[in-house]
């Protein structure tokens, strides 16, 4: 059954204090992030985690739970069809994320048929990428991770699915998490990203009650 948690990571008004737009960011991550580490480590063997996001800042809050699980010793494999690798690495370093403990699959300028960055933190794969392919390149990425605290991204399941191979996320959810778990990967959270605008597009609704805990990220001041 999927635990949904509606009010953990919203910052109430009354509770932020009155100084710039930055300060008040920063508050309210802060206390995202409390509320996010409290979630996963509920979770020992790891879990499948729905994650809202905001629309208005989906980069920053998808940003701030990654440096959270980064910071908190885990390494990960962030599936990117968003953002071309050649865009989010220098963005993700912006925000203080050590990219060096992760591997992101490039989806982005696969889907897209761009030129793929040549870098060891790029997953490169193909142009013909399909949902086993993709699959199969993220139990590979994760067998070369070093820590034993892993964890999957996949950056937003709604542009995902605007490409043919991928128009079921939820059967790709399951498929996913039940071949990783097959291939003997312990303790790997899986984070869902989804803005929270979707909340009530039918997969949206579909992938949630697969999780095991529903999220709404919240960064309201």
């Amino acid at each position: 059954m999927t635990t949904i948690h509606e009010d953990v990571f919203i910052r109430k008004k009354k509770d932020v204090v009155k100084t710039n737009n930055d300060t008040n960011t920063t508050i309210s991550r802060a206390k995202n992030e409390t509320g996010l580490l409290q979630v996963i480590t509920t979770h020992k063997t790891g879990a499948v985690l729905m994650v809202e996001l905001p629309s208005e800042q989906y980069f920053t809050a998808n940003a701030s739970s990654i440096k959270l699980l980064t910071d908190s010793g885990y390494e990960g494999v962030y599936v990117s069809f968003q953002r071309p690798f050649v865009n989010i690495s220098p963005l993700f370093q912006k925000q203080g994320i050590n990219v060096d403990k992760l591997l992101i699959i490039d989806g982005a300028t696969a889907c897209t048929e761009g030129m793929q960055e040549k870098n060891p933190r790029c997953v490169c794969v193909s142009s013909s990428l399909d949902m086993t392919m993709l699959i199969q390149t993220i139990c590979t990425s994760l067998s070369q991770l070093k820590s034993s605290e892993r964890f999957v991204c996949i950056d937003s399941l709604s542009t995902m699915a605007l490409y043919e191979p991928f128009s079921d996320p939820l059967k790709v959810s399951e498929v996913l998490v039940r071949m990783v778990r097959k291939q003997g990967f312990d303790h790997v959270t899986f984070l869902l990203n989804a803005s929270a605008d979707l909340s009530q597009k039918r997969f949206f609704k579909d992938v949630a009650r697969y999780a095991d805990e529903l999220i709404h990220m919240g960064f309201c001041i």
